[in-house]
């Protein structure tokens, strides 16, 4: 028995429609879980692991995070949010300054480079070049220099 007749067209055509309107709610929900104080992911490969850069938005959540993952099953095994630095024997918290701007971060083979331009409240500014190291799983404490 074939069922023919305007009925069915209409009927299929709801299914349709419903389907692309279920695949659209799905596709947004996804995309809310990013926040969107992130301006940048990168992730690359060291050693045995994945190490994930992420660089926030200094204006809107002044933190850098670094994230370890393992592979061939990709879950975070070492987090470090970085909120300040220790330079020239002072802590200097990024969410208390005029101003935090990260000028450049990559991965590179044994961590992280990030240099950060950091405005002071009393006045005045400073790059400073930041390394964290990267060994096994394991993240280290920033060591940061002044420029």
């Amino acid at each position: 028995m074939i069922v023919e007749g305007p009925y069915v067209k209409h009927s299929i055509f709801s299914w349709v429609v419903l389907l692309i309107g279920c695949i659209a709610i799905s596709f947004q929900s996804n995309a809310a879980e990013l926040p969107p104080s992130i301006n940048n992911v990168e992730t690359k490969r060291v050693g045995d692991h994945l190490i994930r850069l992420i660089r926030y938005n200094m204006e809107l959540e002044p933190i850098i995070e670094i994230e370890v993952l393992t592979t061939p099953s990709v879950r975070v095994v070492n987090k470090m949010t970085i909120r300040g630095i220790d330079a020239d024997g002072e802590h200097l918290d990024f969410g208390d300054s005029d101003g935090t701007f990260v000028e450049a971060a990559q991965i590179v083979r044994d961590g992280v480079d990030f240099a950060v331009e950091y405005f002071y409240s009393r006045g005045g500014s400073s790059i400073f070049e930041c390394h964290v190291p990267v060994n096994g799983g394991q993240i280290g404490m920033p060591k940061c220099v002044s420029q």
